[in-house]
């Protein structure tokens, strides 16, 4: 059933149907905006893991530099 006539059957029932319609419209555009947002701060998660990772192999690096040797995580 496509909006047009989900929103023609609301009107046939009333200011209650009318308020109904506004309701459904809204709702759908508050969902679009949640998947907008949702997919715009999963990049940004994406971007913020890679980062992280470049930066974690540059000062295991930078470590190895300065040591002269290879670096054990579990050394304290």
């Amino acid at each position: 059933m496509s909006d047009g006539a989900i929103v023609q059957a609301l009107l046939s029932w009333g200011p209650g149907g009318l308020m109904s319609g506004i309701l459904l419209l809204l709702w759908k555009q508050d969902r679009a905006d949640r998947a907008a947002e949702r997919a715009e701060r999963l990049q940004i998660d994406r971007n913020k893991v890679e980062s992280e990772k470049q930066l974690a192999v540059a000062l295991t690096q930078l470590a190895m530099k300065i040591t002269g040797k290879p670096i054990d995580g579990d050394q304290a």
